[in-house]
Parts: C-alpha cells; sequence; structure tokens
C-alpha cells in the first residue's frame, strides 16, 4: 500500500486489484485487464493519477490512469516492472523488465543507469525516494536484509543498516529516523533507529 503525496488517499494491491481508498472508508476500484496480472501500484506526484505495471502475454507496460475518471487510462511506458515517481523532486524512477536494470529519468534529459542492482531471487524490494537519493532494502539471506540509500552524487549505494529482518522500513520527513519491521519467534515489532541523512 502507498499513499497519496497530500496523505488523504491510500493505494492498495489486492488479489490482482487495486483499491484506492478515502479516510471516510470510501473506495474505487481498479481492475486488470482480461488476462492480464498488474502490479504495486504508485502515485503520479500531482496525486491526480496512478501508476501500475501490467503484464499481457509476457511484456510489461506501465498504465496512467486517472483516479477521476477511470475511463482516462493510457500506456506510458514500455518494457519497465514498475515506475514511481519521487513526491519531493523532478525525477521518475524505474526497472527495465528485461534488463533488470534501475534508471532515473528528470525531465528534457535522457535516463540515468544507477549503479547498483538486486539478487536475481529477490522477489520483492521497498523503495522510499528523496532529492538527494533513494533508500532501498536488499536481501542478503533467506530472511535477512540491509538497508542501503543510493547518493546521487556519489553515484553509489552506501549502507545504512547492515541487517534487518522483512526488508520493510518507513523513512520520517526530516529523515532522520528511520522505522523497520522486526520479528523474534513469530512476534513482529517496530525498530526506531536516529539517522541523519548527513552522516551516511
Amino acid at each position: 500500500m502507498i499513499f497519496s503525496p497530500t496523505g488523504s488517499e491510500i493505494a492498495v494491491h489486492l488479489n490482482q486489484n487495486i483499491l484506492i481508498f478515502d479516510f471516510a472508508g470510501n473506495y474505487k476500484e481498479i481492475r486488470a485487464s482480461a488476462g492480464a496480472n498488474i502490479g504495486f501500484p504508485s502515485w503520479t506526484r500531482d496525486g491526480r493519477y496512478i501508476l501500475y505495471p501490467e503484464m499481457n502475454q509476457g511484456k510489461w507496460q506501465i498504465i496512467r490512469i486517472s483516479i477521476d475518471n477511470f475511463e482516462d487510462k493510457v500506456v506510458v511506458a514500455y518494457e519497465r516492472e514498475f515506475q514511481l515517481e519521487s513526491y519531493q523532486s523532478d525525477y521518475s524512477f524505474w526497472r527495465d523488465s528485461n534488463t533488470k536494470e534501475f534508471f532515473i529519468e528528470r525531465a528534457g534529459f535522457e535516463p540515468e543507469l544507477l549503479n547498483f542492482s538486486l539478487p536475481d531471487n529477490q522477489i520483492q524490494t521497498q523503495f522510499y525516494l528523496t532529492p538527494n537519493g533513494i533508500y532501498f532494502s536488499r536481501l542478503t539471506g533467506e530472511l535477512s536484509y540491509s538497508l542501503y540509500f543510493y547518493d546521487f552524487e556519489l553515484k553509489e549505494a552506501v549502507l545504512v543498516i547492515n541487517e534487518m529482518s522483512l526488508g520493510r522500513f518507513s523513512v520520517s520527513a526530516d529523515e532522520k529516523l528511520i522505522y523497520t519491521l522486526e520479528y523474534e519467534f513469530a512476534d513482529i515489532d517496530i525498530a526506531i533507529i536516529r539517522q541523519a541523512i548527513e552522516n551516511l
């Protein structure tokens, strides 16, 4: 699930559908096209559209759909596994479905290849986009992850947390706190880690 840029709505991927909830409990449902599979959704930075990956006949494409008019639906990119827009900056972040490489793209510029990768056996990860880089979780063991920050200026991934469980995290708005999910003997706890971005 992912909050809209205003925080007033949330998009949830459930059973090959996307549900958009507001805080009054109302929801809208985006259904997958016949014969297609859809992936996790994201929001455009203006909060007016949902972006989601759709795989049809083995080919990935990115769909943009208006949250006010589901008839306003277009394909905006091909051969991408996902596409995220930074809420705080002017770039999009995406992964090539063929090469598995990651890119950022700013308006008016060519896509820039990022210098990091994920293990082939990592099915799911999480990304948090900031103006200066991208936080992401990387699988290091059967159920163990590390948290990295890809620094746009350094053009490399910097280790933030060496070991965490489940690979789920969130970052405070000022980037001074990182919250992670931790578990032991089937109990899940939330850990709070103080981390200033300037110390990375």
